[in-house]
């Protein structure tokens, strides 16, 4: 026996499930070279396994070993060991007996005179009994951890659903409904559902999907979409398609696989094995974290695509109906007037003075802010804004009368409102989009939150976070800066008329403008940071506990003046992520 032998015994004695297909394989082929390797292989199993544990195995337990979707007749009921001593006893019971004369050996010189010796009656049945245990016993011993079952075993829980239609009426359509191996494929027409099975894996399919549980650790999708999150304890699960076999490794990935077979595998977290090609000409490729593979029937061997995180329902809850693809919440639609999954609209926002919504700029000049905070009530995300600094001492920073001493006095000079969208306008300057290093911003791909200084804005995660069931917000995180369109204006800027203004003069000097950025948690500074324009924009992500309840975002003007301080917050979103039930 070689050392690469008994590794592969070990392992397929100890840890079967552990094993993954190549090694099976192998262990399979050394098992069959030989008579030497057989015998070696039961005397390993002998040694190893105890023969009251598998006979007392329940078939659970059974079913939980290795499983393949071939046609294998069915030997694991526990019928087939009961069936066999059932045939023998009743032999046993009716075949003749059957002497055995033994020789007379010859007389020899001197002979002794013996007492007479009965015949001993032999019976064939019971030896044959006798060896056929044995021989069965060493069978099952290889028969249970070799062959595939094909039970009728319960092995996971439907646990959500979201307009859910099946194509037929038997399909599972509650909740809590246990979903048995040896069945056919079920077909769902519309809407989602999530699977649970019984080692914490969970699987979340969108319509159209046909797909068919196989065991406790496997299914098999024949199109659709599956979005896996398999925890440690389910490591080696395994989802199979048309054209490949995906195996987990502890992971979050997404298959997608087409009515002709092609197939898609989208690795979201840690890595997983995906295996491709024909019997003969198998390929094994291990996939890390934000890569993708495509696999065709034809193709020879899987091509490389971009990961998509977003494609994939990872979450759903029966109750809300809600359904989460892997989007974090983006504050700038919540300012458009949206749910944070781009429901929002372009340009929209909140008039500072009033904090009702607004799509309009109603005037281009600037103008004192109100000195009292403002509720928003048209928009149950945000709870409401303000104009920092305004007041000598505190400032209001929410609805609940929480307040802060951070903010320095300000001028309380503020232009338009707080809106989805990157734009300037006013009296001497054309309307034009906001840039950060050469990027426009405002857009589907860089949406982002104009707040000129002096404006506040507090949004309620409370209210955010009862809207994501399942999801919790792990942190906050947007790029920030003034535009470098300030720079082009201020090179041609005449400041003779209002150069008794305070702070103009250094402004007519060094032609850029600054401005302070601020968040706050729950009244907390966590970010005071100066930006000029045309300088290297900020960077934040910050951890948000789940105690937490209000993120307020701020720019103040700087040691110049309010004016030109065009400032953006870009992709200002709140990080998601699944949480386990």
């Amino acid at each position: 026996m070689t050392e690469r032998s008994e590794q592969l015994i070990s392992m397929f004695l100890q840890t079967p499930v552990a094993m993954t297909e190549q090694q099976r394989q192998e262990l399979s082929a050394w098992i069959t070279q030989g008579t030497k390797n057989t015998k070696e292989f039961i005397q390993a199993s002998l040694f190893h396994r105890c023969i009251h544990e598998v006979l007392l195995v329940s078939d659970v337990e059974r079913n939980r070993i290795i499983q393949d979707d071939t046609n294998i007749p069915n030997m694991s009921s526990g019928s087939f060991d009961r069936q066999l001593w059932d045939m023998l006893l009743k032999e046993e019971e009716t075949a003749p007996e059957i002497e055995i004369e033994r020789p007379v050996p010859e007389k020899e010189p001197i002979q002794y005179v013996k007492p007479e010796r009965r015949q001993r009656k032999f019976n064939k049945t019971s030896f044959i009994a006798v060896v056929t245990a044995i021989a069965a016993m060493i069978l099952l011993i290889i028969y249970v951890q070799l062959v595939p079952y094909t039970l009728d075993v319960e092995v996971a829980t439907l646990t959500e659903t979201v307009n859910a239609q099946w194509a037929e009426t038997a399909g599972p359509t509650s909740p809590n409904t246990r979903l048995m191996t040896n069945h056919k494929p079920l077909m769902l027409r519309k809407g989602c559902v999530e699977l649970v099975f019984d080692n914490n894996a969970k699987v979340v399919l969108e319509a159209p999907v046909e797909f068919q549980v196989l065991s406790y650790d496997q299914i098999k999708l024949s199109y659709g979409r599956l979005y896996a999150t398999v925890p440690k304890e389910a490591v080696g699960f395994i989802v199979s398609t048309p054209t490949s076999k995906i195996i987990d490794l502890g992971t979050e990935f997404g298959v997608e696989t087409g009515f002709d077979g092609t197939t898609e595998l989208h690795v979201v977290k840690g890595k997983t094995s995906l295996v491709s090609g024909s019997a003969d000409n198998k390929i094994s490729i291990l996939l890390n974290e934000g890569s993708a593979k495509k696999i065709t029937e034809n193709a020879s061997a899987p091509i490389d695509i971009p990961c998509d995180e977003q494609i994939f329902a990872r979450r759903i809850d029966s109750q809300s109906r809600f359904v989460w693809r892997g989007r974090n919440v983006s504050l700038a639609d919540i300012v458009g007037g949206g749910n944070g999954f781009g429901t929002g609209q372009f340009d929209k926002g909140i008039n500072p003075s009033t904090g009702s919504s607004t799509q309009s700029l109603f005037s281009k000049s600037v103008y004192a802010g109100p000195e009292h905070y403002v509720p928003v009530p048209s928009v149950p995300y945000i709870d409401g804004v303000f104009v920092p600094g305004i007041n000598s001492g505190s400032t209001q920073i929410s609805s609940f009368g929480l307040t802060t001493n951070e903010f320095p006095a300000t001028s309380g000079e503020i232009w338009g409102y707080i809106f989805d969208g990157a734009w300037h306008e006013s009296d001497d300057t054309p309307r034009h989009h906001l840039q950060l290093n050469d990027i426009e911003l405002g857009n589907k791909e860089n949406p982002a939150i104009t707040m000129h200084s002096n404006l506040g804005i507090t949004f309620d995660l409370s209210a955010i976070r009862k809207t994501l069931p399942g999801v919790k917000i792990n942190s906050f995180s947007s790029v920030f800066g003034v535009s470098q369109t300030v720079e082009k204006t201020l090179k041609t800027r005449d400041f003779s008329a209002i150069a008794d203004m305070a702070g103009v003069d250094k402004l007519s000097k060094e032609r850029h403008s600054a401005a302070e950025f601020w968040v706050l948690l729950d009244g907390k500074k966590v970010l005071r940071q100066k930006v000029f324009s045309g300088s290297k924009p900020g960077t934040i992500d910050i951890p948000i506990d789940e105690g937490v309840r209000f993120l307020t975002l701020a720019v103040t003007e700087a040691d110049d003046t309010f004016m030109f301080d065009w400032a953006v917050f870009v992709r200002p979103e709140l990080i998601l992520e699944s949480v386990a039930k």
